[in-house]
């Protein structure tokens, strides 16, 4: 009934909904990220890391590491104003809001 009705398992919905919620942790915090795997719900940090790469492409470290890297020159802030001003954004919304991020942080990294 779920999967009818959102169009995907509760499974996947859920472990959606924690890694965009850790990617705020992992950006604005300077938390473990065990810590940061446990404080969203995962099983352990390996389930966490696996998740992560898995949706994301990247270990959670790394994408740390990439996104507070002083040398990288991007609007970081531009995302989460965006997204915090917006409090009734659906999870849909946040998500292309997400994608639309990496896509011109990658752009920005590999020219």
């Amino acid at each position: 009934m779920f999967k009818e009705q959102m169009g995907v398992n509760f499974k996947d919905y859920l472990t959606d909904i924690r890694l965009l919620n850790s990617i705020y942790d992992l950006i604005h915090t300077h938390e473990k990220v065990i810590d940061i795997s446990e404080k969203h719900g995962f099983y352990n940090v390996s389930a966490y890391i696996h998740s992560f790469k898995l949706y994301y492409g990247v270990t959670p470290k790394k994408y740390r590491d990439m996104i507070q890297n002083k040398n990288t020159q991007f609007a970081r802030p531009s995302f989460f104003n965006e997204v915090d001003n917006e409090k009734n954004l659906s999870i849909d919304e946040i998500k292309f809001y997400l994608r639309h991020f990496e896509q011109k942080y990658t752009q920005t990294v590999c020219t």
